[in-house]
């Protein structure tokens, strides 16, 4: 599961490691752009979503990418989507990738990030946390 899937860039080269892959985006212009990178892509599926509010079944993910999106989450999305990923099955991973230096989003991304680290609590165990000099990798693997 990707949400926002932007210009397709990643979603594209994470469907070579994925049997099944469901990439989401509010945007219908991200996810045109995105059909059209992947369109020889049968094991990528779309899906206009504004996740957390709109979210699918947890069950099933074994790997969530949450790419350049939870800076844009108010304190009740972080939880709502803190909710859904505690639904995930046991070792699924979470792979977050952030932008940290200043934006005019509700959030920085340490923020969110650590937000959401935080309200999982005990659902997920940091496996890896590398950090450069414009954005963050966070890795966790649920319990």
């Amino acid at each position: 599961m990707r949400f926002r899937c932007a210009g397709g860039t990643l979603t594209s080269m994470l469907a070579r490691h994925c049997c099944q892959l469901l990439a989401a985006d509010v945007s219908e212009t991200a996810l045109k752009r995105a059909r059209n990178r992947c369109h020889a892509l049968p094991n990528v599926d779309f899906a206009t979503m504004q996740f957390p509010r709109q979210a699918p079944s947890a069950s099933g993910f074994d790997l969530v990418v949450l790419s350049e999106v939870a800076y844009y989450w108010d304190d009740a999305d972080i939880n709502r989507a803190a909710d859904w990923l505690a639904g995930l099955q046991s070792n699924s991973v979470i792979l977050l990738v952030h932008y940290i230096l200043e934006t005019d989003y509700p959030q920085t991304g340490d923020e969110a990030v650590e937000k959401l680290l935080s309200a999982l609590g005990d659902n997920v165990r940091q496996c890896r946390g590398d950090r450069h000099e414009k954005y963050r990798l966070d890795l966790w693997l649920k319990n």
